[in-house]
């Protein structure tokens, strides 16, 4: 496990939680009597990292090489001071770079064009379809704003990246949409995998297009008792590990490249994450994933993670990282394993 942070050479940051758009896959949202509504379990659904707050948090890194602004309900785009936020990374690490992951759709166009300004700057655009056919998946977001916001960051100098996800109902486009992007000044175009691959859910994003995006209905899950959530979580994890599942930690293996994946997250509210799949726990649809961060409030304080009240190094010296965390891999006992660890890290020893 990290000792210090300079140990970490790469982290992922959700800078904002707002979004404009309608992704049904995405964990802003959750299906009600067939329709998409916010989830309400976000305690900080739709709000802003501080500058401020930001700037103290960097300044205590020294040997980052990446600094990947997405978010797991958020695009960093929408933050009101998104060149800011970049800035300060870019003014206080000589030798990082900033990758942004965005829909491409939101934010000013001058915030386009002054982030096509800043040194070592990668914006990653997720455009996966065409005029016809972006709205499919990516409910919300308008073809012609894309168009614009892209166009302005790259006549600004701007490094941009067109990113396709591979799914059946755009493939027929992947051609078209490949030429255009070099006729655009697209640094490159890459295609990636799916998340969910999975006939139903690809029909089930189809059937959903149309749907509007209900930015103003929420959904609170049903309550569930800290007993009960904990149980359905041994459970779980009892019938991964039966069917021979030890966790092969990914957040700790540093293959020859300039970054390793997945590595710390830090959500909106400034709490410090292994991973980006462990910082949805708190706000997870699935009671079994928000028992054990149930689990560390109630062992730890509410406040344990979180970087407003402390320090990196101070985090990552607490025993969740030092102790908890690495022993749960070790562990074969469902009470003491993470569920999150065994379904994103785990592989079959048998």
């Amino acid at each position: 496990m990290w000792q210090s942070q300079s140990d970490i050479h790469w982290i992922q940051v959700e800078s904002t939680s707002l979004c404009q758009a309608g992704c049904i896959d995405c964990n802003r949202w959750r299906p009600v009597d067939d329709q998409w509504h916010l989830n309400g379990d976000h305690h900080q659904m739709n709000s802003y990292m501080p500058l401020e707050q930001w700037r103290n948090i960097i300044q205590q890194f020294d040997s980052l090489r990446c600094v990947n602004l997405c978010g797991n309900m958020g695009d960093p785009m929408a933050h009101p001071q998104a060149t800011e936020i970049s800035r300060a990374v870019v003014e206080h690490l000589d030798h990082c770079r900033v990758e942004i992951n965005t829909n491409a759709a939101i934010g000013t166009i001058e915030q386009w064009r002054s982030m096509g300004r800043l040194p070592r700057i990668e914006m990653v655009c997720g455009i996966d379809g065409l005029e016809d056919t972006l709205h499919i998946y990516r409910r919300g977001v308008e073809w012609d704003r894309v168009m614009e916001r892209t166009q302005a960051y790259i006549q600004a100098g701007g490094d941009c990246v067109w990113k396709w996800v591979d799914f059946p109902h755009t493939r027929h486009q992947i051609d078209q949409a490949r030429e255009m992007a070099e006729q655009l000044g697209f640094s490159r175009f890459e295609i990636k995998p799916r998340f969910t691959q999975d006939k139903e859910f690809d029909d089930e994003i189809v059937r959903m297009a149309d749907q509007p995006v209900l930015r103003n209905k929420w959904y609170h899950s049903p309550q569930v008792s800290s007993e009960q959530m904990i149980d359905q979580h041994n459970s779980k994890c009892q019938d991964l590990l039966d069917e021979g599942i030890r966790v092969d930690p990914r957040c700790q293996q540093t293959p020859d490249k300039d970054y390793h994946h997945p590595m710390p997250h830090i959500n909106v509210d400034a709490t410090f994450w292994p991973c980006c799949f462990t910082a949805c726990g708190p706000y997870h649809i699935s009671p079994q994933h928000r028992a054990w961060w149930h689990r560390l409030e109630k062992d730890y304080g509410p406040s344990w993670n979180d970087l407003s009240r402390h320090s990196v190094n101070e985090v990552i010296q607490h025993d969740f990282f030092q102790k908890f965390l690495p022993q749960s891999w070790q562990d074969s006992k469902a009470e003491s394993s993470v569920l999150t660890c065994l379904q994103v890290c785990g592989e079959c020893v048998r």
